[in-house]
């Protein structure tokens, strides 16, 4: 608990750059800091080796990069550039955050978390590759690429994306419906459709009811092989 990690900037310290690194396989918690004003390059980036384990506060924080292992955000994040994950789980909480750079998912990284009315915005772009999950509720600003599998929600869920959603061969869009409401994908720009869709009933599901789980303002192309 308490404070991992504060960075001060007062006078010519606000252009300092800190690297805070966590060693394989160590079991870590408390808040990581910077929010005094940065100038030029500097900022702080975490770097979490393979199969670290930390929870906590992230405010102020430049690049997250990880290596396997298990992260529970507490509280609301804010991460001024990208978040790379590798064969990591991501634990959001309810206030969600933002995250001001690009989101890459890779090597089986899964996320979860963040509520329908606070979701996790992106400044940047989001890329799944093809072992990877997108869970939780997001915003994004760019472009959502997807190889591998997409399920919005905690369960019902929300992901809207200002740019292009692509949706390539092989991956899976895993969607839950319920009586009255049903994940979906709100795009901005162009859709584009490949791999599968999934989709789970819960309680009171309704037979024969169309539940659009994309809704693309600028069209559709491309259709889903049988899920």
């Amino acid at each position: 608990g308490g404070r991992l990690c504060a960075g001060s900037r007062a006078g010519e310290g606000s252009g300092g750059q800190v690297l805070l690194f966590l060693e394989a396989g160590s079991v870590t918690s408390g808040d990581i800091v910077d929010e005094d004003p940065v100038t030029g390059s500097g900022g702080t980036d975490v770097i979490l080796a393979e199969g670290a384990s930390w929870s906590g506060m992230l405010r102020g924080v430049h690049n997250f990069t990880s290596s396997s292992g298990s992260f529970a955000f507490v509280d609301e994040i804010d991460i001024t550039g990208d978040l790379f994950a590798n064969g990591t789980g991501f634990s959001f909480s309810d206030p969600g955050g933002s995250i001001g750079g690009n989101v890459i998912l890779g090597g089986g990284a899964t996320t979860t978390g963040a509520a329908i009315g606070s979701p996790i915005t992106v400044g940047g772009n989001v890329d799944i590759d093809r072992e990877s999950v997108l869970g939780g509720n997001w915003a994004i600003s760019g472009n959502l690429t997807n190889s591998g599998r997409i399920a919005p929600g905690n369960p019902i869920g929300r992901i809207s994306v200002d740019g292009d959603l692509t949706l390539l061969p092989g991956s899976i869009l895993d969607m839950e419906i319920d009586s009255d409401d049903a994940d979906v994908i709100e795009v901005g720009n162009m859709a584009v459709l490949d791999g599968s869709v999934q989709v789970t009933p819960l309680a009171r599901a309704l037979i024969d009811t169309p539940y659009p789980v994309v809704d693309a303002a600028g069209g559709i192309s491309g259709t889903f092989s049988e899920g």
